[in-house]
């Protein structure tokens, strides 16, 4: 197995702005639209980022950020703050990046719109709640029901380990703390997506805001963003439930 570098690096200079945030939940297209953007030119932070070797300290800093936010000990540490003393330091992992999608930006959906006012937002959706709630059985949730973690976790603590403690510390804050593949959870599931999405609505500005599902494709984005609609390439359609397990199981038999 490959070795991963867990310290905590500094964090580079903002180049340029970050212009786009997608908050939509997994398995929401997020990985479309995070294809689709690289396509016209944004650099972009994805939780596919997070699994490259010179990242995987990010499963420190957004598991500390998540600890912060969502766990009420008196010993969490908080979320570090920018030298500023008056925003989050997101910049410490997203300064070279001008968009970043989903999983784990959307669990800071009013801190990124407090750190970043001037980017544009979009929230991506499936077409109801209970086709979300499937996708999610069908793959990610499986994922942490594997037998195999305390074995992973223990021969590959730089990746396994971070890597199944950050997938059940954010599954578990949308199943409110159930198991998040038992059936009890499914209807809490339901409730945190509906929730979610309706937070995103009451707090992007008017203007501010594009829902968007991946099947409608290059018009509605591009309109958004203010930029041409690619000729030569037809709208990115990314993992899907068959293609997104093949990479799962995939990225630890070529460690």
């Amino acid at each position: 197995m490959a070795h991963y570098d867990n310290k905590i690096n500094p964090s580079p200079l903002r180049t340029k702005p970050m212009k786009v945030l997608v908050l939509g939940l997994p398995r929401t297209g997020t990985t479309s639209l995070y294809s689709a953007l690289n396509h016209l030119g944004y650099k972009t932070y994805h939780y596919a980022e997070i699994l490259k070797p010179q990242n995987n300290h990010h499963f420190t800093l957004w598991l500390r950020a998540l600890d912060s936010k969502y766990s009420s000990t008196p010993d969490s540490p908080p979320i570090p703050l920018s030298k500023s003393k008056s925003k989050p330091s997101f910049e410490e992992i997203l300064a070279p990046y001008n968009a970043a999608v989903a999983d784990p930006c959307c669990f800071f959906v009013p801190e990124l719109l407090t750190a970043y006012p001037e980017a544009k937002i979009i929230l991506t959706t499936r077409k109801d709640a209970e086709s979300w709630l499937r996708s999610m059985q069908s793959f990610l949730l499986p994922i942490l029901s594997w037998p195999s973690w305390p074995l992973l976790s223990y021969f590959d603590p730089h990746f396994s380990g971070p890597y199944y403690r950050f997938l059940s510390r954010t599954m578990s804050i949308l199943s409110q703390g159930r198991v998040p593949y038992s059936p009890e959870a499914g209807p809490v599931l339901v409730e945190s997506y509906r929730r979610h999405n309706e937070s995103v609505r009451r707090l992007v500005p008017e203007g501010r805001l594009l829902e968007f599902r991946a099947e409608m494709g290059w018009g509605p984005l591009c309109g958004f963003l203010g930029c041409e609609v690619p000729k030569e390439r037809e709208f990115p359609c990314l993992n899907q439930v068959g293609e997104a397990v093949w990479k799962e199981d995939r990225q630890y038999w070529v460690r």
